[in-house]
């Protein structure tokens, strides 16, 4: 029942604009004549008194017994008016109230327009208008146990704008997806919770590129059976599953509980941006984007994030990373499909304290494996390695790691820039270089870093199997030593680290402490150590070889050294039995606050003199020793051939280029005239001038390189 006044009694006037006197009002069924179709009308809003027809007009007004009465008439109605005399003052077909319903009807929107407030705007109906975006309310009833049918009906339409209702927490059953590109997923303020034992442990599928999540918390709810007891079972779950897609983003989202990953991506993601996102009590991965293969993937960001993966109850399975940017790429080779241009900035991962049980859990902060990416600004917190891989050209800069077990920042791949991080309290080492076996490693540099209380090695360089790392620059540095073990500052460690310039770190130890161990490394190390200071180390330079090894083209020069051991023992460690000292190993202009200087002449370090008895060819590496001591009582002169051009290529693998060489001399100790040693030529080598040495005397030689495996030995004296 409706009031055909709305608010007050309806006034009538006649046909000269004056109130109706006399008048009648006739009311029918809408679109009829209402003498001959009459509906019922009534004297009040319940509709229990009916007022006979017609309905008399005095002074403007319906009246009832002489006075102005409302009339209640139906929602829809037509309306005749009649002036005393009969003549017709007006008819309605339909009435006003026959609008409202029309209004109020499911298409009522498109009856309203609606045009926006710039000059060139056009018009449109407001059902258009509302019809940008829906909510999943829209398509039924939510709130219920299971909520994915409804929800599913509302992804299933052509709308880029699907908003989620605040206050409400939807049940899903795992199945939800979304595949329309560009389109806006906007859960602000509500949660997506998976339903208890769901089959598919997965909040919401997107498998349209272009797609931005925003807002809302997704709940995997592994506490309600949805868990599982293997690494599959792990990788198969995710709050937000990606399925091959470019262009998503991901913002302000919370991303809790899944027994997988907060967010799983595989199948090729590019150009993907995880901003301002969280993650609690997830047990793989707070986000883990894998690789396609069959293609690189580029530009996928992870920024603002805050994951807490201490929800992992199982490390010894999943080990938990709070991001990685998986791929197929491979640093022995340098090849591969691999993640490309990727960033993780003002990120903040806490992990579970690592622990060794048979082994270090594999569980890291954050990790991209592929080129050219970014580690910018990010916190990490506990687990085995802080900040890990990352290959060709990464650059690792500002970030701040604490409390790692095997590292805080481990870089791989060539062009690594590792510099202005903090670095505290791993149990083994602040920063470690452990590259793919085989892998050559170039251009690599650790600057301006600031580690401490690291328990066995501030840098660590150590080139896995038949690997090579050259051309590093660690500069600027201030390792700070402690926290038990053996306390080095940095060890260049095992097989092939080729030139290493170590240049204006500050390092500070313990009593018993080594500063720079370089334990096992190559002959030609080409290593420059200059304007280091050395504080309260027992050793602050030791070399070391676990077998005979010849060291060539080693300088330390203008370091100094402060409160360290006796200056007599600081220059080289005891440990040195099987390190043969031959070209251009120079150690000069180092300083001691115990007022010893090393001296200010240039010292060349050598090894001990070898022995020769009988002819014989000279060893390259005794030439490069610096002197040939030969003793025979032959009573004929004694051949000494130099060795091949060849061979001492194969020996002098740095800094050796044509027009090069070095001096070295040939003392005879032998007795009796007759007992020379005469210098005899090698393959592509000869010799100018005297090549005989006389009994009791000396020569004096340069031997020099004239071309490619060939060289000269002039005699000088």
């Amino acid at each position: 029942m409706s009031n055909d006044s709305d608010v007050s009694l309806p006034f009538y006037a006649d046909l000269r604009g004056n109130p109706l006197q006399g008048g009648s009002v006739y009311f029918g069924t809408g679109g009829a004549n209402p003498v001959t179709s009459p509906v019922t009308v009534y004297w009040d809003e319940a509709g229990t008194q009916p007022a006979a027809q017609p309905i008399t007009i005095s002074n403007g007004l319906t009246t009832r017994n002489g006075a102005p009465a409302r009339v209640y008439v139906p929602a829809s109605y037509s309306r005749l008016v009649l002036d005393s005399s009969g003549r017709q003052v007006a008819y309605e077909a339909t009435s006003p109230s026959s609008l409202r319903s029309a209004l109020a009807a499911s298409g009522g929107s498109a009856l309203v327009g609606f045009i926006g407030s710039g000059a060139s705007d056009v018009a449109r109906t407001a059902q258009d208008k509302l019809r940008e975006w829906v909510t999943f309310e829209d398509s039924g009833t939510t709130g219920t146990a299971d909520d994915t049918t409804v929800m599913q009906r509302a992804l299933n339409k052509s709308s880029l704008y699907i908003r989620g209702t605040p206050g409400k927490t939807y049940t899903v059953d795992g199945t939800l997806a979304s595949s329309l590109a560009n389109r806006v997923l906007d859960f602000t303020g509500c949660a997506v919770n998976l339903k208890a034992s769901a089959a598919t442990k997965i909040c919401l599928t997107i498998s349209g590129s272009g797609t931005q999540v925003i807002g809302g918390t997704f709940d995997g709810t592994k506490a309600s059976g949805n868990s599982g007891t293997t690494i599959n079972q792990k990788y198969a779950a995710g709050c937000i599953w990606l399925q091959a897609v470019d262009d998503v983003q991901i913002r302000h989202v919370a991303l809790n509980n899944s027994y997988g990953a907060g967010i799983n991506g595989n199948g090729g993601i590019n150009r993907l941006l995880i901003d301002s996102c969280t993650s609690s009590g997830c047990e793989l991965y707070g986000a883990y984007i894998s690789s396609s293969a069959a293609a690189d993937q580029t530009g996928n960001r992870a920024i603002n994030n805050i994951f807490d993966m201490t929800g992992n109850t199982t490390p010894a399975i999943s080990g938990a990373t709070g991001i990685l940017f998986n791929s197929l790429y491979s640093d022995a080779t340098d090849s591969g499909f691999a993640q490309t241009n990727w960033s993780m900035r003002n990120n903040r991962i806490t992990l579970l304290p690592s622990v060794v049980s048979g082994g270090v859990t594999s569980c890291s902060g954050i990790s991209g494996r592929g080129y050219t990416g970014e580690y910018i600004a990010n916190y990490v917190s506990g687990g085995s390695l802080g900040i890990t891989e990352g290959s060709r050209g990464t650059r690792y800069i500002d970030n701040y790691c604490d409390s790692q077990y095997y590292a805080g920042i481990e870089p791989h791949g060539n062009e690594a820039f590792v510099s202005n991080n903090v670095i505290l309290n791993s149990t083994l080492h602040g920063i470690s270089f452990a590259s793919s076996a085989g892998l050559v490693q170039r251009n690599l540099t650790i600057k301006n870093n600031l580690i401490k209380n690291c328990a066995l090695n501030g840098i660590y360089v150590n080139p896995a199997s038949g690997g090579t790392m050259s051309n590093m620059l660690i500069q600027g540095n201030s390792i700070y030593c402690g926290n038990g073990g053996s306390q080095r500052a940095m060890t260049i460690s095992d097989r092939k680290c080729l030139g290493a310039a170590i240049i204006g770190n500050n390092m500070f130890g313990i009593a018993s402490g080594r500063a720079i161990v370089f334990e096992n490394t190559t002959t030609d190390s080409n290593a420059f150590v200059s304007g280091n200071t050395f504080e309260d180390f027992l050793y602050p330079l030791t070399i070391y070889h676990a077998a005979p090894t010849v060291v060539n083209d080693f300088v330390a020069t203008e370091n100094t050294m402060k409160a360290c051991g006796s200056p007599g023992g600081n220059a080289w460690a005891p440990s040195t039995a099987n390190t043969t000292f031959g070209l251009d190993v120079i150690y000069r202009r180092n300083s001691y606050n115990q007022g010893v200087l090393s001296g200010f002449e240039p010292i060349t370090l050598r090894g001990a003199p070898v022995a020769y008895t009988t002819s014989a060819t000279l060893n390259s590496a005794h030439i490069l020793a610096g002197i040939i001591q030969g003793t025979h009582a032959a009573g004929a002169t004694q051949t000494y051939t130099l060795p091949d051009g060849p061979v001492i290529d194969s020996v002098i693998t740095m800094n050796n280029q044509v027009g090069g060489g070095f001096k070295w001399s040939l003392i005879n100790l032998s007795a009796g005239a007759a007992n020379t040693i005469t210098l005899g030529a090698g393959a592509a080598h000869t010799v100018i001038g005297n090549s005989v040495v006389d009994a009791g005397t000396s020569g004096r030689w340069l031997t020099k390189k004239t071309a490619a495996a060939t060289y000269v030995t002039y005699r000088l004296a």
